[in-house]
């Protein structure tokens, strides 16, 4: 039986100079009728990560070194770069919050580069 994912984003944000808005269902749901489920913690190694995926992946949610996970690595003190080859300049990734990649899973990666500057590790779940 294949797996099903329902992937569910909501935002609100107020004070801020537009005033206060939010993003909610629907814009921000996305089922996934053929879910390619894993997870994966990676210990980042100083320099270019070469990161496999599975094959088909709809979504990957990076839970960074500073986030909720892994317990204990609270005081990561480097920075991450997301790179679609090991020598390209690269995304910046924040250290604290959750990066979700969302992908057609015909075109999805097989593999991803995070350059680290500093050794930490992280969690990797796909759906």
């Amino acid at each position: 039986m294949a797996s099903v994912a329902t992937v569910s984003i909501s935002a609100n944000v107020s004070g801020g100079p537009e005033g206060t808005w939010s993003l909610a269902p629907p814009a921000g749901v996305r089922s996934i009728s053929a879910a390619v489920y894993s997870e994966q913690v990676v210990t980042l190694a100083v320099g270019a990560n070469t990161i496999t995926l599975p094959a088909s992946i709809s979504q990957a949610f990076i839970i960074p070194p500073n986030a909720s996970f892994p317990q204990p690595n609270p005081s990561y003190a480097g920075t991450m770069t997301l790179k679609g080859v090991a020598g390209d300049t690269g995304t910046p990734m924040s250290t604290t919050a959750v990066y979700l990649m969302s992908f057609d899973p015909a075109t999805s990666p097989t593999t991803i580069v995070i350059a680290a500057t500093a050794i930490g590790t992280i969690k990797i779940t796909t759906a």
